[in-house]
């Protein structure tokens, strides 16, 4: 046990960072997520569209995944 409480922090930052990176990538245990939308709804982007965080969810379904 003293050796998780001399890591603790490291753990914590690991764990902060894991959920991070699954919000960039819209993944949570490998399974996509879609959280703000995406700017193909019908298969043509919307000319003003900007993603505010994150990938495009449509990179999930797409034959070149990212």
């Amino acid at each position: 046990m003293n050796n998780l409480i001399s890591f603790r922090y490291i753990l914590v930052l690991m764990g902060f960072f894991a959920i991070f990176c699954g919000l960039i990538y819209n993944e949570f245990f490998a399974f996509s997520i879609n959280l703000l939308g995406s700017c193909y709804p019908d298969g043509d982007r919307e000319p003003d569209c900007v993603y505010q965080f994150g990938v495009d969810p449509v990179w999930g379904i797409a034959e070149n995944k990212l």
